[in-house]
Formats: C-alpha cells, sequence, structure tokens
C-alpha cells in the first residue's frame, strides 16, 4: 500500500548520487510475530527494502527507517514509501502518523558518480 503523503518528486542533475531516506515513527502491531515491510520504489520498481519485526501488542510500537543509494539518469524523478504488513495469523499494523510522530521521505545528493 502506499503511504499516503509520503512521495517527493526531485529532479536530478547529470551524474550525481543521491540518498533516498524513508521513516515511518510509529507502527502499532495487533497480532505478535509479525513484520512490517517498509519500500523505498520509484513507479514499480523497489529501491530498498527494510524489514522490522514486530513482537509485541498493544501499546508496543516500533519504528522503521529505510534507505537507499542511487545514481539516477537527469531529470524528474518521483520515490515513494509503501508498506506492507505480515502476519502468522490475522491481525495488521497501524501507523499512528501525528505532529510528534512524523513520517518522512528525504532525498539528498551526496555528490558526483563515480
Amino acid at each position: 500500500m502506499d503511504l499516503t503523503g509520503l512521495s517527493v518528486t526531485v529532479t536530478v542533475n547529470a551524474s550525481r548520487r543521491i540518498l533516498i531516506t524513508g521513516f515511518v515513527p510509529a507502527i502499532e502491531p495487533t497480532v505478535i510475530s509479525s513484520r512490517f515491510i517498509l519500500k523505498i520504489r520509484e513507479s514499480t520498481t523497489t529501491l530498498a527494502e527494510c524489514t522490522v519485526l514486530l513482537d509485541r501488542t498493544g501499546a508496543s510500537f516500533a519504528h522503521s527507517v529505510c534507505m537507499a543509494v542511487e545514481t539516477p539518469s537527469s531529470g524528474s524523478h518521483t520515490y515513494k514509501l509503501t508498506g506492507t504488513y505480515d502476519s502468522a495469523g490475522s491481525g495488521q499494523a497501524n501507523l499512528n502518523f501525528s505532529s510528534t510522530a512524523v513520517g518522512f521521505i528525504l532525498v539528498q545528493d551526496v555528490g558526483p558518480a563515480s
């Protein structure tokens, strides 16, 4: 599922390396022994995938940070975060964003491509 509001369009100059960072601050599982998989994607291509084991329920929260280093072609690129919940049983994960638990996607130019 696409994470609402967690996409960004950037213009990349020629021969540049970028760092894409995604952060989801408050993942609350509803069942024990489940996983939340955060992905950084461009269109249908997965650039990075990060998994968080959710081993408690109730008022227990986890967070996820995922990073990808890319050397894209010059021009406009749209990156987004998606999330998948995986459980051995039934249940789901609630994402609890608030003014003090802010999720984000950040794209930084980290220098010339080698």
